[in-house]
């Protein structure tokens, strides 16, 4: 064995000092809690999709009650990906007729800035085959099932 092994061999058997294996513990803690807390654009979309499932507006509730009495099996709060970082929640999705609906409050209208920034998000997903169908929660409210089927019907066909 050469004196460089033997080396080696003492420095691994030493036990660290109270102060460097506390330093050690807590670097690998932080690392730890990092990997826990944040996953990347991954965890937020997540995170979002959790917010926006616990506070559903009663436009929303309504309409996810209308869908479940239908036979389109849907997808509520559905996170949509472009690219790594960049994504869409859809309110509900339809997989099978690749069709998103959207429950908007009156300011999607009124606010020019939003009402753009939903222009170019439904281009985005039209892009990727997805046709978006906008319902205002006043007409949301109203509708019945069968309203919400033909609506659908009419979009897909």
């Amino acid at each position: 064995m050469s004196k460089k092994q033997k080396n080696n061999n003492k420095s691994k058997n030493k036990p660290l000092s109270a102060k460097k294996r506390k330093r050690l513990i807590n670097i690998i803690n932080n690392k730890l809690q990092k990997k826990k807390t944040y996953n990347g654009p991954v965890h937020l979309a997540n995170h979002r999709r959790k917010v926006q499932l616990n506070s559903p507006t009663p436009a929303e509730l309504h309409i996810k009650s209308l869908l479940k009495e239908t036979d389109y099996h849907f997808d509520n709060q559905h996170i949509m990906f472009f690219g790594r970082s960049q994504f869409y929640i859809l309110d509900f999705y339809i997989a099978k007729e690749k069709l998103c609906i959207e429950v908007d409050g009156y300011h999607h209208i009124s606010d020019t800035e939003q009402s753009q920034h939903d222009e170019l998000r439904d281009l985005r997903l039209y892009n990727k085959g997805i046709l978006t169908i906008r319902i205002l929660n006043k007409e949301a409210l109203n509708m019945t099932k069968q309203d919400l089927v033909d609506l659908i019907k009419s979009n897909i066909s």
